[in-house]
């Protein structure tokens, strides 16, 4: 049971206090606690609007985007851009694989026709998009195969195609594996260069192996 207690500090003052199981409380430190408390509570919202935000920083890492994205280079990830924006081939796209988050470029969207060239043991060599450049076809082998990217799914591929795990060895990327969009830090939504503007086009050979075989 509490009870009042009444006692004079140092200073002639008359203090009261709650005295409760056998302790005295003393509302300074009750001013302190609850400030404390007030600036955890802030802290906490902080936080909370961070993690609700749909933006988030993030680094790159590696040579796979080259020479669009580089090593160390900070961007904005729009994690709200896809529900407002439809999917665009060339988007600069950040994807779940494997527990991790991978930052590579749409190359083909659901019902885009691609053609890709395999070497004798499994590599892939080259990977053409027939939708977009029908002229890129090659003549049909053995060693190479068509087929079409299906509903709700997306072909990634990095820039540096020899440097880059995408598509060719993991398979298409699910729509809901898709995390956002990379951005720059621009208030009008600018994005870093499209494939074709960040270097001149040329073919997408590379030795990666245990390619993808649809």
């Amino acid at each position: 049971m509490a009870e009042l207690l009444e006692w004079r500090t140092a200073y002639g003052v008359a203090e009261t206090g709650i005295v409760a199981t056998g302790h005295a409380w003393d509302w300074k430190s009750g001013v302190l606690m609850e400030k404390s408390l007030r600036y955890r509570i802030l802290l906490l919202l902080l936080l909370a609007m961070v993690l609700a935000s749909p933006l988030r920083v993030i680094r790159v890492y590696g040579k796979s985007m080259e020479p669009t994205l580089h090593d160390g280079q900070a961007y904005l990830l729009d994690r709200l851009y896809y529900r407002v924006s439809d999917v665009q081939r060339d988007d600069i796209l950040v994807i779940r694989h494997d527990g991790e988050q991978l930052v590579k470029r749409l190359f083909g969207l659901p019902g885009d026709r691609l053609q890709a060239s395999y070497a004798w043991d499994g590599w892939v060599t080259e990977v053409n998009n027939l939708t977009v450049h029908p002229e890129s076809q090659r003549p049909p082998a053995p060693w190479r195969v068509e087929f079409t990217v299906p509903e709700g799914h997306f072909y990634v591929l990095g820039d540096n195609v020899e440097a880059s795990e995408d598509s060719r060895k993991f398979g298409f990327v699910s729509r809901a594996d898709v995390v956002g969009v990379l951005r720059k830090f621009t208030l009008d939504r600018q994005f870093p260069q499209p494939y074709s503007e960040a270097h001149a086009r040329r073919p997408l050979a590379s030795p990666q192996p245990y390619g993808y075989m649809p």
